[in-house]
């Protein structure tokens, strides 16, 4: 998402920290923090998702979640939503595409 964004690293980390600031918060976030982030699926705290999130969107002048980018704080991945057969066709082909449609958009 970052190279969609044309967004390095170092520029996430400066964005995440001014947005801090200016709801008194003082991070130590720097490249290598995202790096962690990109590189090892380190989930931050959750305030610090919240603002990666609020950044992000900022950047993609769209909604961005924190499941989308693969930090939801609660831990959800959808493959609960995924493990989950309902008995109505129409309803796992709904949720099909959905999980589908985010991990394609997640991968971009």
């Amino acid at each position: 998402m970052l190279e969609r964004l044309n967004c390095t690293r170092g520029g996430l980390a400066r964005r995440v920290v001014a947005l801090g600031k200016q709801q008194g918060l003082k991070l130590s976030t720097d490249h290598v923090t995202v790096g962690n982030w990109c590189d090892k699926g380190v989930i931050p705290r959750p305030a610090t998702v919240n603002l990666v999130v609020a950044v992000l969107s900022d950047l993609s002048s769209g909604r961005v979640t924190a499941s989308m980018i693969g930090m939801d704080p609660g831990g959800s991945t959808g493959l609960g939503e995924a493990l989950d057969y309902p008995a109505e066709v129409r309803v796992h082909r709904e949720t099909t595409t959905r999980l589908a449609v985010e991990q394609v958009r997640f991968l971009l």
